[in-house]
């Protein structure tokens, strides 16, 4: 498979370039997605948890991203590493705040919650640090780097509220985990498409590396699908089979962006196909504005 890649490199500039390059919006996305668990499952708000969320899915992003430089974004993601060499101050406040926020709300959470969290901050680690064998990192892995990230994602934003909660981990728990997992597999697939130069120098072997443009978009498709069908199971479990309605708009949307990817731009890549992650919360809102008429 050819070097090049797809996209425009475009350096931006102003607010277009915080967007892009801060990882500020992976805190709203977070949010926005754990929001949608809320909904199905008839849960109240948990204000510490998603305290915790909105600041630990930033620190996790940030340190892979930022605050440790991988080799392989030298190549891959040089606009961003200029960026934030030349926003230093921003790069710094903005973690020191998360941090400080991640550590005022763990007080206020149950213990199951916080061993969740150490869980999913050990999993964050070794996506990181070559701690594995042979000095490797979980994002070398192929096939783990993407199931790593969809899973961290689904158990973070629905089992974690329902632990919060003093909630079972039930059937209808797991579907919907399931459900979200399928839902954020396509974007863990396509990401690294544009970033196959970097990857290959680098030594890693992702998916992007391994399949074709058509290979991983079936993938996505059927993912989704599988996602659909969970969504469905949950909704008859849970008697909310209305709200698949919903968040089939989300599932659309993710279809449109695997169809769509190969001829996307770095934008695409690092913030529209973010955004639609964070769908869930637009079911959240559907919920709330019911309840309210």
């Amino acid at each position: 498979m050819p070097d090049d890649t797809t996209e425009q490199r475009v350096p931006l500039h102003g607010l277009r370039a915080f967007v892009l390059y801060s990882n500020a919006p992976v805190a709203g996305i977070a949010v926005a997605f754990m929001l949608g668990t809320y909904a199905w499952l008839g849960l109240p708000l948990d204000g510490p948890l998603l305290v915790l969320a909105t600041c630990g899915a930033f620190l996790v992003y940030q340190a892979d991203r930022v605050l440790h430089v991988p080799p392989e974004d030298v190549i891959n993601q040089p606009e961003r590493r200029a960026w934030s060499q030349r926003h230093r101050g921003a790069t710094w406040s903005l973690t020191a705040v998360a941090l400080v926020g991640a550590l005022l709300a763990m007080p206020f959470l149950r213990g199951p919650t916080l061993l969740l969290g150490a869980g999913l901050a050990g999993l964050s680690l070794l996506y990181v640090a070559p701690l594995l064998p042979g000095q490797r990192r979980l994002k070398g892995v192929w096939f783990l780097k993407p199931l790593a990230i969809a899973a961290a994602w689904a158990v973070g934003g629905v089992v974690a509220p329902v632990l919060e909660a003093g909630k079972s981990v039930t059937l209808a728990v797991v579907t919907l985990a399931g459900a979200r997992l399928l839902f954020v597999l396509p974007n863990a697939l396509l990401a690294d498409w544009p970033d196959r130069t970097g990857d290959r120098r680098a030594g890693l072997g992702t998916p992007a590396l391994r399949f074709s443009q058509s290979t991983i978009q079936r993938l996505g498709l059927l993912s989704l699908a599988g996602s659909a069908g969970l969504l469905a199971v949950s909704g008859v479990l849970l008697r909310v089979g209305w709200l698949l309605a919903v968040d089939g708009v989300g599932l659309a949307l993710m279809g449109w962006a695997v169809l769509r990817a190969p001829r996307a731009s770095r934008w695409f890549y690092g913030v529209t196909l973010d955004a639609i992650v964070a769908w869930p919360g637009v079911t959240w809102g559907v919920v709330v504005l019911g309840e309210l008429v």
